[in-house]
């Protein structure tokens, strides 16, 4: 057996049913992965709007249409573009840590609430923009409000829903977030077509509506409240994958390149010698996708205290709130400046929710189902994502080139939709217990849907007592007992970066108008591997409670490795620096694209956030939730700030780059991560001391082989 495999020992069933009340408590707080994924997708598709580009970069708006020379990997190359992207991340990154003070000391739902607040703001603030600064702002705060509720809102899944359920239940969050990417991708669609060239601000504004012979297993079912909580929560994810789609999908549109980069737009336009590879390699249209990760980033860390204070709820709220900020600003905004700010407040935002979102996930589901709850904010996530291509081709064809505003704005829908859902969250059992046992029991009654829930109770109330010990969590998790769930905190998010997924989302229509689509059939096309994201996370809600992680991360690593190294030999053979790929090449990438994007949502997508929420103890869950997100955010910023120049400098090499990696994963996965499935996190410590004294057993074996050779 591989070191990585599972062992069953801790496996627990408690008692319990899945309650309507324990369904619409996760809806509600994982509905957060809406408003990350809409903020996510409508910025990305804002970016290949001429409206929106022409009015807050004009630089690159001027560089595309004036500069036909330019390559076409280097046309959106501009620190102001890609600081509206990335602010939303950085943003997030600030509000996640943030968000864990809160969560910790008054539970997960002030946090949810927080986030939901400060994503209306983010949203308001993002469709009235009228300059870049006011764009940027809202975009911050979208990403305080995303980063709250990407905090909490997993933490509150996590502990609400049974155990063996609870991998649905968090994957609900992620789920939301492509369902946030999809609405944001649908909003860009539909915006772009408004005379007038104003549509992204109803895009921005619209983000504010949202808000084995030892196996034990506790009793309980999947309840309605139990599922309705977890969708709620789960929404957050939306919000994530509208806000990475809808960036990606802008960063196309003439309109919104040519008004707030007009540097990369003349560089397209005037400039028909550049290499393809290179006509969009901007450092501030760069800074625009990748803002959204560098505010996640800081977001994330502070959701930690928040979400160990006073549990994801609040996270979650709190994450809500920013995204509506920014997603208002962004609608608004009229330079780089109020761009890149409304693309701050989304990181925070969705910082905040993504380090809450999934643990509530794990919290609130069944330990055997816990699996697919969790998959549930991935799939949010690809809903988000597809919205949001939906969004950016529907408003790319409004008159005027003032489309990509409606689809901004529109991440205040999903952020609408968890804020207010966050408001009406449950907090988990694992944070009632702090406060009232009397209470923390009837929650985890009414969410199992049975009073046989005592062995889950008695092992939730004995890991509140190791609680009590632990006051400095971000101290204690560097300990060496906590040291391997530490790694996987960090080389998680880290191999989930690389990929390449982030590059997809951030630049899908950039990548398909570089190998010769047009305007509309490249935002066409990110709709389509939308769909097939979305329809893959589904996928893996279903199954990943029946064939575990590590054999789905394997199967989902390669496929995606064999559909880099197509997609890269194709474009390096029939795409030259000034050419373009035939009909038939062209088409072939896209399916194979779409293989990609079936593989990442299958596998590292939602699992890469299920793992991370569910392999920490409860003494330093937020904490380490927060390093997850955090880290998440840095390496998603640092990919996203380089990519374009990566792209002009690597050409079709940075697919063989990515591929690369994703074997590097592959082969870590088998030899090193332990199996979770169906076991409670209240005994998950159990499950890493297990995997240790294996590791240990197979050195021992080795030295001793090689000293008897």
């Amino acid at each position: 057996m591989a070191i990585g495999s599972s062992t069953s020992s801790e496996m627990r069933r408690y008692n319990g049913r899945i309650t309507s009340f324990l369904v619409l408590s996760c809806m509600v707080a994982a509905s957060g992965g809406i408003i990350f994924g809409y903020d996510v997708g409508i910025s990305a598709g804002l970016l290949s709007e001429k409206p929106f580009v022409k009015k807050f970069f004009p630089h690159v708006y001027n560089k595309v249409i004036e500069d036909p020379k330019i390559s076409t990997y280097c046309r959106r190359d501009s620190p102001r573009l890609t600081a509206f992207t990335s602010t939303l991340y950085s943003a997030g990154l600030i509000a996640s840590f943030l968000a864990s003070p809160i969560t910790r000391a008054y539970g997960r739902k002030p946090s949810i609430l927080l986030g939901g607040v400060v994503i209306l703001g983010g949203a308001a603030l993002g469709g009235a923009a009228y300059n870049i600064c006011l764009l940027i702002i809202g975009r911050a705060l979208l990403g305080v409000g995303v980063g709250l509720a990407n905090q909490s809102v997993p933490l509150y899944l996590s502990e609400m829903a049974p155990s063996r359920y609870r991998g649905a239940f968090n994957i609900g969050f992620q789920f939301c977030f492509a369902l946030g990417i999809l609405s944001a991708n649908l909003m860009n669609y539909g915006t772009q077509k408004i005379d007038g060239g104003w549509g992204w601000r109803i895009s921005l504004a619209m983000a504010a509506s949202s808000v084995s012979s030892e196996v034990r297993r506790y009793n309980g079912r999947i309840t309605s409240f139990l599922v309705l909580s977890c969708m709620v929560a789960a929404s957050g994810g939306i919000i994530f994958g509208y806000d990475v789609g809808i960036s990606a999908g802008l960063l196309s549109e003439k309109p919104f390149v040519k008004k707030f980069f007009p540097h990369v737009y003349n560089k397209v336009i005037e400039d028909p010698k550049i290499s393809t590879y290179c006509r969009r390699d901007s450092p501030r249209l760069t800074a625009f996708t990748s803002t959204l990760y560098s505010a996640g980033l800081i977001a994330s860390f502070l959701a930690s205290p928040i979400t160990r204070a006073y549990g994801c709820k609040p996270s979650i709220l709190l994450g809500g709130v920013v995204i509506l900020g920014g997603a208002a600003l962004g609608g608004v905004a009229y330079n780089i400046r109020m761009l890149i700010i409304g693309r701050v407040l989304l990181g925070v935002g969705v910082g905040l929710a993504n380090q809450s979102v999934p643990l509530y996930l794990s919290e609130m589901a069944p330990s055997r189902y816990r699996g697919a709850f969790n998959v549930g904010f991935q799939f949010c996530f690809a809903l988000g994502i597809l919205s949001a291509n939906l969004m950016n081709y529907g408003t790319q064809k409004i008159d005027g080139g003032w489309g990509w505003r409606i689809s901004l704005a529109m991440a205040a829908v999903p952020a609408s939709i968890l804020t207010l859902g966050a408001i009406f969250l449950p907090q988990t059992p694992n944070r009632l217990i702090q406060q009232n046992k009397d209470i923390a029991k009837q929650m985890l009654q009414k969410i199992r849907g049975t009073e046989d829930i005592q062995p889950e109770f008695d092992d939730l109330v004995r890991a509140n007592e190791i609680l009590k010990t632990v006051k400095h969590p971000f101290r204690n998790i560097i300990r060496k007992k906590y040291r391997p769930q530490l790694v996987m905190a960090i080389v998680i998010p880290f191999f989930q970066v690389l990929t390449g997924i982030n590059v997809i989302g951030s630049y899908a229509p950039i990548i398909f108008k570089t190998i010769g689509f047009g305007e509309s059939a490249a935002l066409r096309s990110a709709v389509v591997t939308g769909i097939v994201a979305l329809s893959m996370t589904l996928l893996s809600l279903l199954i990943v409670d029946k064939l575990g992680r590590r054999t789905i991360l394997i199967i989902g690593g390669i496929q995606m490795f064999i559909s880099q190294v197509l997609v890269g030999s194709i474009m390096a053979i029939n795409l030259g620096d000034q050419g373009e790929l035939s009909k038939g090449c062209g088409l072939f990438v896209l399916i194979l694209v779409c293989c990609y994007v079936a593989g990442y949502g299958l596998s590292w997508g939602p699992l890469g956030v299920l793992i991370p929420s569910e392999i920490f103890p409860l003494e330093i869950r937020s904490a380490g939730q927060s390093i997850t997100v955090a880290m998440a955010f840095l390496f998603t910023f640092v990919i996203t700030q380089t990519f374009l120049a990566m792209l002009c400098h690597f050409k079709s090499g940075t697919f063989f780059f990515f591929s690369g990696w994703v074997v590097v994963m592959t082969i870590f996965v088998y030899l090193f991560l332990p199996e979770t499935k169906g076991v409670p996190i209240e005994r998950m410590d159990r499950i890493w001391k297990q995997h240790c004294r294996a590791q240990d057993q197979r050195q021992r074996s080795v030295k001793a082989l090689y000293k008897d050779v």
